[in-house]
C-alpha cells in the first residue's frame, strides 16, 4: 500500500486527520470560550477518533479533507454542548484575552519584516 510516495502521503494525511481535528477544536475552544471544560475537552479528545473512525467506515468515499471539517465541527460542538451540560459558567482561571496580549515590540515587528522580505527573495529566486 505504501509503494508509492504519493500512496505514502496520502496514507499518513488520512490518518493524520483522525488527530488533528479534535486537537485543533480543543486548542480555538479553550482559548476562546471561557466557559470551555476539562470534560469538554476530554469528551472532543476521544470524539475525533469515534467520529473519524465512524465516517471512515460509513462513508469510505468521502475526502479525508471533508471529514476532517465534519470531525472538527463535531468536536467543537461537543465542546459547547458540554458545557452547556455542565453549566459551570466562566471560570476564574480563564485567561482574559485583551489586544495587550498581543502587542510586539519595535524591534521584534522589524526583524520580523526582514525575515519576510528574505523569504520573498527566496521564493522568487527559486520558483
Amino acid at each position: 500500500m505504501l509503494i508509492s510516495l504519493d500512496q505514502a502521503f496520502q496514507y499518513i494525511q488520512e490518518f493524520t486527520g483522525f488527530i488533528s481535528p479534535g486537537a485543533l477544536a480543543i486548542f480555538l475552544t479553550g482559548f476562546f470560550y471561557k466557559k470551555a471544560t476539562p470534560n469538554g475537552a476530554l469528551l472532543a479528545a476521544i470524539g475525533t477518533f469515534v467520529f473519524s473512525i465512524t465516517m471512515k467506515f460509513t462513508f469510505p468515499d468521502f475526502p479525508w479533507m471533508n471529514r476532517m471539517l465534519i470531525v472538527f465541527i463535531l468536536c467543537i460542538l461537543t465542546v459547547f454542548v458540554s458545557a452547556f451540560v455542565e453549566r459551570k459558567g466562566v471560570s476564574d482561571k480563564a485567561i482574559e484575552i485583551t489586544p495587550d496580549l498581543f502587542k510586539t515590540s519595535r524591534i521584534f515587528n522589524i526583524v520580523s519584516v526582514v525575515i519576510m522580505i528574505i523569504l520573498v527573495i527566496l521564493y522568487a529566486i527559486w520558483w
